[in-house]
């Protein structure tokens, strides 16, 4: 299973067990963050932005139109765990995934870039 489809499984499983008021305290701390430069939050409905843009109280936490607000969210909160807890969660929670494919970061991508490069720039050196 890639990475990212257990985490959104998990967050999905998440949103489900939250409260209306677990739901409510998070969408109001959110508004108070900055996720509007998150790579996501353009992808939701432009309405539901315009709420957080301008602050507008949250008569209605349960409205799924907030579902992929809190998604974010959620999503979010698992991007620094490790696969293994990844995997663990999603059998406890009923998924039986029997591995979490390695992800690889930008970062990790430009050091190997870097080092086949920096190996062709030797073994050149090296001949003369």
């Amino acid at each position: 299973m890639k990475r990212e489809e257990a985490i959104r499984l998990l967050a999905e499983v998440d949103l489900s067990l939250l409260s209306p008021e677990e739901r409510a305290e998070q969408l109001e701390t959110m508004m108070c963050e900055d996720w509007e430069s998150h790579r996501e939050w353009s992808s939701l409905s432009s309405l539901v932005r315009q709420e957080f843009a301008q602050q507008r109280e949250i008569d209605e936490p349960c409205a799924s139109r907030y579902d992929p607000v809190l998604l974010l969210w959620l999503t979010y909160g698992y991007a620094g765990v490790r696969n293994d807890f990844l995997l663990a969660r999603l059998r406890e929670v009923g998924h039986q995934a029997s591995a979490i494919e390695r992800f690889t970061s930008h970062h990790e991508t430009s050091k190997r870039v870097l080092l086949v490069l920096s190996q062709e720039f030797s073994g050149r050196w090296a001949a003369g």
